[in-house]
C-alpha cells in the first residue's frame, strides 16, 4: 500500500506506477526473491507475455487482492467480496 501511495522511495514512486497487473504467491520469501531475480533477467516481451497470459486487459489487480472485486480470471457468479485476513 505504501508503494502504491508513493510514500516509499524506489522504482514505483520514481516512475509513478500505480497498477498491480501481475503477482505470484510464494510460501517462502527466498523462493519469491529467486523468482524476482529470474524474471528481472527476462526480455521485456517475455514479461508482457507473462502478464497477458493471466491478465490480458492489464487490469489493476489491487482491488481484487484486497477482496473488493473479482479477479479478471474469476467467474463473476462465484465471486463473493471478502476482506483478506
Amino acid at each position: 500500500m505504501q508503494h502504491r501511495e508513493g510514500h516509499i522511495a524506489g522504482f514505483t514512486r520514481q516512475w509513478g506506477l500505480k497498477r498491480l497487473v501481475w503477482f505470484k504467491s510464494f510460501g517462502d520469501v527466498s523462493e519469491a526473491i529467486a523468482e524476482e531475480k529470474r524474471i528481472k533477467r527476462w526480455r521485456r516481451q517475455w514479461k508482457f507475455d507473462l502478464v497477458e497470459a493471466q491478465n490480458p486487459g492489464w487490469e489493476d489487480l489491487w482491488p481484487a487482492l484486497m477482496g473488493h472485486a473479482p479477479f479478471p480470471w474469476d467467474d463473476e457468479h462465484t465471486w463473493v467480496s471478502q476482506p483478506l485476513i
